[in-house]
C-alpha cells in the first residue's frame, strides 16, 4: 500500500473511460469477448491491457475484431509501472469462463485492483460474492452484450464508481493487507 500513498495520479486522464486488465492474455479471461463489447459501450471508452499471451492464435484473432481499435496494448512491464496504469484507470476487469481453475475465492488481481481504489467488474461466482460481497460489481454471463451492458451503467454512474472505490480501498486496509 505504501507505493500507491507516494505516487501521484489523476483518473480519466483523457476523458475516455478506461478499463483495464494486466496478466496472462488468455481464452480463460475473456479478452476477446471485452473486446468485443467495446464498439456497444456508449462512452468514450479504452480497454488498457497489460501482458504477454498464451496463445498467439487467440491473440491474433483478438487483434482482428473491430473492437480492437479501443485496445491499449502493453506487454509485460514492472509492477510499479503496472500500478501506475491500474490508478490511471475507471475500472479493473476480471471476467473468467467458470470453469474449475477460476472458482477460487482470492483472486491477485482483485486485491490489487482494491489496494488501487479502483472500481472492480468480476464474473459473477458464489465463491467471490461471500469474499467481496458489495465492494465489486458482479457480472452475470461473459458474452460482449451482457459486458458492454454493465459497463454502460458503470460508466454512467461515475459517482457509484468513486465511493466503490474508496470503500473497496479500506475494505483492503481492513480485511486483507499484512501492513
Amino acid at each position: 500500500r505504501s507505493f500507491f500513498n507516494n505516487v501521484k495520479y489523476e483518473r480519466n486522464l483523457n476523458n475516455e473511460f478506461t478499463l483495464i486488465y494486466p496478466g496472462t492474455l488468455g481464452r480463460s479471461r475473456c479478452i476477446k469477448e471485452i473486446i468485443q463489447s467495446l464498439p456497444l459501450i456508449n462512452v468514450p471508452v479504452k480497454f488498457c491491457i497489460i501482458g504477454g499471451w498464451n496463445d498467439v492464435l487467440y491473440r491474433d484473432e483478438c487483434m482482428k475484431e473491430s473492437g480492437w481499435k479501443y485496445v491499449s496494448y502493453l506487454p509485460y512491464m514492472p509492477a510499479d509501472q503496472v500500478y501506475i496504469k491500474l490508478l490511471q484507470a475507471d475500472l479493473g476487469l476480471q471476467i473468467l469462463y467458470d470453469n474449475i481453475d477460476n472458482r477460487g475465492p482470492y483472486p491477485m488481481k482483485v486485491f490489487e485492483y482494491l489496494a488501487s481504489s479502483l472500481p472492480i467488474l468480476i464474473t459473477n461466482q458464489k465463491s467471490k460474492r461471500s469474499t467481496f460481497g458489495s465492494y465489486v460489481n458482479y457480472l452475470d454471463g461473459n458474452t460482449p452484450e451482457k459486458i458492454a451492458k454493465k459497463i454502460n451503467e458503470l460508466a454512467n454512474n461515475k459517482e457509484k464508481l468513486k465511493k466503490q472505490g474508496a470503500a473497496g480501498l479500506q475494505l483492503f486496509e481492513n480485511k486483507f493487507s499484512w501492513e
